[in-house]
């Protein structure tokens, strides 16, 4: 094995890590409480609860959906979480998604609207309940690249309420690297 393939496989344990660990925490803590015996039950979020921040991830590899042999579609994860409670909300609102290169320059710019984020919500993720966005950059950027490292980040918009940011970035590859 190459010295090259071992560099890209600790680069993406390490990103594995990074994404892994605090969906494991959130996991950890939620699977802490039940409604069995001896345990108590974390309820409902509170009614007026307020965003605070985003936890987001990307599921899987980037999808090539054109199948001309580079990826071009993002499917992530996103939950609002707020201060008072572990248990992530589904506020009304809309989503705004950044993907930026190693400069911070905004590549692609996604606005959802608030029928698109109802439409992305979900009962149930790793979680809690949450939304799910697939992101294409094909109406934005071509796809056709050289291996690009490029990293996402949200904004989530309430209807009532301060906005909401991601906590950190997501770093995701486009391109590939033979016959560009």
């Amino acid at each position: 094995m190459s010295r090259l393939a071992i560099d890209r496989r600790c680069r993406d344990g390490r990103r594995v890590l990074r994404t892994a660990a605090p969906v494991a925490l959130c996991i950890a803590m939620i699977s802490c409480a039940s409604d069995r015996a001896g345990r108590r039950s974390l309820g409902k979020p509170p009614q007026d609860a307020q965003p605070a921040h985003l936890v987001m991830g990307v599921l899987g590899k980037i999808i090539d959906s054109d199948e001309n042999g580079f990826p071009d579609t993002i499917v992530v994860v996103v939950n609002v979480m707020i201060r008072v409670h572990p248990v992530p909300i589904t506020p009304p609102g809309t989503f705004v998604f950044r993907l930026e290169d190693e400069d911070g320059t905004v590549l692609v710019r996604w606005e959802l609207d608030e029928e698109s984020t109802r439409a992305a919500r979900r009962p149930a993720t790793l979680i809690g309940p949450g939304y799910v966005f697939r992101l294409s950059i094909l109406d934005k950027i071509p796809d056709a690249m050289p291996p690009t490292s490029m990293s996402l980040s949200a904004t989530f918009l309430p209807t009532v309420g301060e906005p909401a940011e991601s906590s950190g970035r997501k770093y995701v590859r486009f391109g590939r690297d033979r016959g560009y």
